[in-house]
């Protein structure tokens, strides 16, 4: 079977998606890169012999320091994937993380979760 660029984007999304962020796991919701919204932009690309990889990701504070390990964590994942001509994983440091970055549905999951615990009103 022929790989498409579309289904290549799916896999490197499930992959993003299941990297969990640390601070998803303290607030008592885990979830991943991609519902977090940290993944500031995602590429595959053909070049001629093969398929390039590119992700810039954020984190959800200039101070983080689990920046390193989550760019680590994303290599690896997407180089057990499949055997890229290029992945490119870099940190979007410019972009301020702000909770309107979330998808919807982990918003709303999260929110529940605050509501549970009582720290947010109902």
């Amino acid at each position: 079977m022929t790989e498409t660029i579309e289904s290549l984007v799916e896999g490197v999304d499930r992959i993003l998606n299941g990297i969990v962020d640390p601070c998803s796991t303290a607030a008592g919701a885990p979830a991943g890169l991609v519902d977090m919204g940290l993944i500031r932009e995602r590429s595959v690309e053909p070049d001629g012999t093969g398929w390039q990889v590119r992700v810039r990701l954020s984190v959800t504070h200039p101070f983080c320091m689990m920046a390193a390990v989550l760019i680590n964590d994303v290599e690896k994942r997407l180089r057990a994937m499949r055997e890229w001509t290029l992945i490119d994983v870099r940190l979007d440091s410019k972009t301020i993380w702000s909770p309107e970055m979330m998808t919807p549905a982990y918003a709303a999951r999260l929110e529940d979760v605050r509501q549970r615990k009582g720290l947010t009103p109902a």
